[in-house]
């Protein structure tokens, strides 16, 4: 699992671009299914736009180089497509 924020893109439009396809939500993984921000994120001092921006991206131990590299590059263009709207 990783957690990141993207500066200038909110998770939620993150997550509509990526989500069905990818294990990604906003929040912790504790509290999944909630629209509150990550208690974890917010206990180690992220705050702001990188706090309400944080999407967490699930992996499985299964998953290949190849595969990461092909989720890495899907989100890459995702930002990109959002941002050439902006």
């Amino acid at each position: 699992m990783v957690t990141l924020s993207i500066d200038g893109i909110g998770s939620d439009a993150l997550i509509n671009q990526l989500a069905p396809d990818l294990a990604i939500a906003s929040g912790s993984a504790c509290a999944s299914g909630t629209v509150e921000s990550s208690s974890v994120l917010r206990a180690m001092g992220v705050n702001g736009a990188a706090l309400n921006g944080a999407v967490r991206v699930s992996f499985s131990r299964h998953q290949t180089d190849d595969e990461v590299s092909a989720v890495v590059n899907r989100m890459v263009a995702a930002v990109q497509r959002m941002r050439a709207l902006a």
